[in-house]
């Protein structure tokens, strides 16, 4: 039987990095949601130089997800983060249970809660232009498609542009994959059923239009769709 998350992780860092400022284990082990097929995602700061980032082993019967940071470059990759709203390491060390630290690992800790209170940096109005641009072009090349298959494609690339753009002009943060889903639902349950009811009904019926009404009315508010008369 393997050990629970908690045991597997500390046993994890104590032979794979035992010098580390901070290991902490996130995600969905962390906050007790895992199931059988989920994995340790664990985050450390090392001290000094590290030539990897993340590796992705088998340990004590879980597969081990490990970010690896260093007191010399968690600030950069922090940084970046920031920059593309998407600040995903934080999340995980400020959401997750912390494993092992010291003083200084600590203070690192306390930077990623402080960048997540600290919120997005609001887009500017070119930016805006530029979502609104994107989230057009799209709507219209799933107006004009008439393949099945293509639409599929196009309609999932526009419910993801659309749930980015709530996010982003509401400035909250964004996610990849299951977690963008999570900061939409948190954030809009009302949006994020009306997006998912959307491409269910495209899927299921090849009806494009509650999709396109959704984007629609997402961009009303910030003068509607924009493609003739857009400029960069």
């Amino acid at each position: 039987m393997r050990p629970s998350p908690v045991e597997a992780a500390t046993q994890y860092v104590a032979a794979a990095h035992p010098g580390c400022l901070l290991a902490v284990l996130g995600g969905s082990a962390a906050s007790r949601a895992h199931g059988p097929d989920s994995d340790l995602d664990i985050v450390v700061v090392e001290r000094g130089e590290s030539d990897l980032f993340r590796k992705v082993v088998r340990f004590r019967g879980w597969v081990v997800d490990c970010f690896i940071l260093t007191d010399s470059n968690y600030r950069e990759i922090f940084d970046a983060g920031m920059r593309e709203a998407n600040p995903s390491l934080q999340r995980l060390i400020a959401e997750g249970t912390v494993i092992r630290h010291n003083g200084r690992g600590l203070r690192i800790a306390e930077e990623a809660r402080a960048d997540l209170a600290f919120g997005p940096m609001p887009w500017s109005p070119e930016e805006i232009d530029d979502a609104r641009n994107r989230l057009s072009e799209t709507a219209a090349d799933l107006m004009r498609s008439r393949d099945p298959d293509e639409r599929r494609f196009i309609a999932s690339r526009l419910a993801l542009l659309a749930a980015e753009f709530l996010l982003r002009t509401g400035r909250r943060w964004i996610g990849e994959g299951k977690h963008l889903y999570r900061c939409l639902r948190d954030f809009s349950p009302e949006y994020a059923a009306i997006l998912g009811g959307a491409l269910e009904t495209l899927c299921a019926r090849g009806d494009p239009a509650p999709l396109l009404a959704a984007c629609r009315a997402i961009l009303e508010p910030f003068g509607g769709e924009l493609i003739v008369g857009y400029e960069r």
